[in-house]
């Protein structure tokens, strides 16, 4: 699984990407803006991303719509303490709310791994 992590924390990206490694094999890219993950995804496949909600060039809505058109599945890390607070289309996304347990993350990227896995599978039937 190719996943990318888009987190403008460097400490909490590092121990989010430990956690991952830990207890799956994908291969991780982190970033830490969204014009990064612009970039990352127009030029690489992705299976799946987890993307920080607020990052350092203002909120990752322009992201969210662009996993949203190339159909890879997120989950959106935030503080916000329901979805409904968030604009379109933050609010499409699967959230994983701050601070999570490392069991809450595991859980998020089994859920996009089976749906990164679901989406390869249907493309390879049309």
């Amino acid at each position: 699984m190719r996943l990318l992590v888009v987190e403008d924390e460097s400490l909490i990206a590092y121990e989010f990407a430990c956690a991952i490694e830990d207890h799956l094999d994908p291969e991780v890219v982190a970033v830490t803006t969204t014009t990064s993950a612009l970039e990352m995804i127009a030029t690489r496949n992705f299976d799946a991303a987890i993307v920080d909600v607020k990052l350092k060039d203002g909120t990752s809505e322009r992201l969210a719509a662009e996993l949203l058109r190339r159909s890879i599945p997120y989950f959106l890390l935030t503080g916000c303490p329901t979805q409904g607070e968030l604009p379109a289309p933050l609010d499409r996304g699967k959230m994983l709310k701050k601070p999570y347990e490392e069991s809450e993350l595991i859980v998020a990227l089994e859920i996009l791994a089976e749906t990164a896995w679901m989406q390869n599978l249907l493309t390879l039937r049309q």
